[in-house]
């Protein structure tokens, strides 16, 4: 079986390429903009609608693991990345390997404002998007679902909420861990963040990639799986953790709230993971599990 994973030098990437290399039955190839270790690796733009025609009709791949995207909440980039990447990806499988499985990443951005007592989410909520990263995505399971109910594409989303690991710092904890790193070298004498107030669901990449490989076996086409922990964690206890696990328990943080221009800040926000958890065969304990 040949299995392509996009987005193959990211956080997500790294750790599905780390759960899939070397298992039987399995070629993997990965895909990215930037150099990566892997066997089978490919430098490109997935982007470029022809690039990705011949990277598929050469490959023919089984499965596709569409990790690829970006989040600069700026209109032409984040649709670029998130939406056109995906079509193209889906033009090139139903003309060279229509048999394929793509699996595409969404995001908990797509429900927008939420209430706490509307916690835990479920996939079925109605998405109002608060940015122009979460408009982005809700473009791009709408894609999803013409691309499934109309031309027939075997196609599956996975709803991402947050990583824990030293990602991207555009991203809270990527920018936290930076700042970890700053402090381990004396260069800072605290660690600044926004407000902390928030309350948010956070799980390893490991934990993500385990859930993403149950959804492109088990899911069903067209349908949408949440991939979180289902556990709501305040963002003040998350730095408390994250210092304490680095050794720099006590280091001192101080919260700057900054407005971002075109995003409004949600304060509460965690998944329903019972779907999830069922497709898997994970016991589910109580109805807000």
């Amino acid at each position: 079986m040949k299995v392509l994973v996009t987005g193959a030098a990211g956080l997500l990437g790294r750790s599905l390429l780390e759960r899939l290399d070397g298992r039987a039955g399995v070629e993997l190839h990965g895909v990215d903009l930037q150099p990566f270790s892997l066997a089978k690796a490919h430098e490109g733009d997935l982007g470029n609608s022809a690039w990705v025609t011949g990277l598929i009709a050469e490959m023919r791949p089984d499965q596709v693991f569409h990790l690829a995207g970006t989040f600069s909440n700026e209109f032409q980039a984040d649709f670029a990345a998130n939406v056109g990447t995906t079509q193209h990806l889906l033009e090139a499988i139903l003309q060279h390997q229509p048999t394929a499985r793509l699996l595409v990443i969404g995001s908990a951005a797509e429900y927008g404002m939420l209430r706490q007592e509307e916690n835990p989410i479920s996939e079925d909520h109605p998405l109002v998007p608060v940015s122009i990263y979460g408009w982005a995505k809700v473009c791009q399971t709408q894609l999803m679902g013409y691309y499934h109910r109309v031309r027939g594409a075997n196609v599956v989303q996975a709803r991402l909420f947050n990583l824990l690991g030293r990602g991207s710092p555009r991203l809270f904890v990527g920018r936290f861990y930076q700042q970890i790193d700053q402090a381990r070298r004396g260069e800072i004498a605290e660690i600044v963040t926004g407000s902390l107030g928030a309350t948010r669901d956070y799980l390893s990449p490991t934990e993500a990639a385990e859930q993403l490989e149950g959804i492109m076996n088990r899911g069903r086409a067209g349908e949408v799986y949440h991939v979180a922990s289902g556990i709501p964690i305040n963002l003040r206890e998350l730095v408390r953790q994250m210092l304490e696990a680095e050794g720099l328990s006590g280091f001192p943080v101080r919260e700057e709230p900054r407005p971002t221009a075109g995003k409004l800040d949600i304060p509460w926000i965690h998944a329903d993971m019972r779907k999830t958890r069922a497709l898997l065969g994970v016991p589910v304990a109580g109805a807000a599990a």
